[in-house]
């Protein structure tokens, strides 16, 4: 795994537009998928992330680009973004690997704690849940586009 620099967010956009119809697509609308996309993967609102102190990171196997966690450090906590990983790549570990680069960042800058929001509905709640997670809130978050993100808030105790 290797930390991303801004001119190669090209690679996250492209893993996510892989990834994300083949993930989500029990779960929301290819209308809904497609909107998220432009949205969140759109090179400029990645790049903008990035100068805002957001952390990319890719999981590449034999070469080959196959996933990517993004982070950013908040007053307290460390906000789990983004971890995706390719379909084929799921079940072999490599998920609770780009997720220990989260919480290993976290206790490096002395955060208590990392959050993130997983959908209710999000069959990946469950890896979470065995991570330590905890459910922290429930929350509903209007995206824009006639959709809503109803979510979970979850949490990870961190020993900094």
């Amino acid at each position: 795994m290797r930390l991303l620099e801004r001119d190669e967010l090209n690679v996250v956009k492209a893993l996510a537009r892989d990834i994300w119809p083949r993930v989500y697509d029990y779960m929301i609308s290819s209308e809904q998928i497609s909107y998220m996309l432009s949205m969140m993967y759109d090179l400029d609102k990645l790049k903008q992330q990035w100068l805002e102190g957001g952390k990319f990171v890719l999981l590449e196997v034999d070469g080959i680009p196959q996933g990517f966690v993004s982070f950013e450090e908040k007053e307290k906590c460390v906000f789990l973004q983004k971890l995706y990983l390719r379909p084929e790549m799921q079940g072999q570990g490599f998920g609770k690997k780009m997720l220990q680069v989260a919480i290993d960042f976290a206790s490096d800058s002395k955060k208590p704690s990392v959050e993130l929001t997983v959908n209710r509905n999000n069959k990946f709640l469950e890896f979470y849940m065995s991570q330590g997670f905890q459910i922290k809130e429930e929350k509903d978050f209007d995206i824009g586009g006639g959709y809503f993100m109803n979510d979970y808030i979850l949490s990870l105790a961190v020993i900094a």
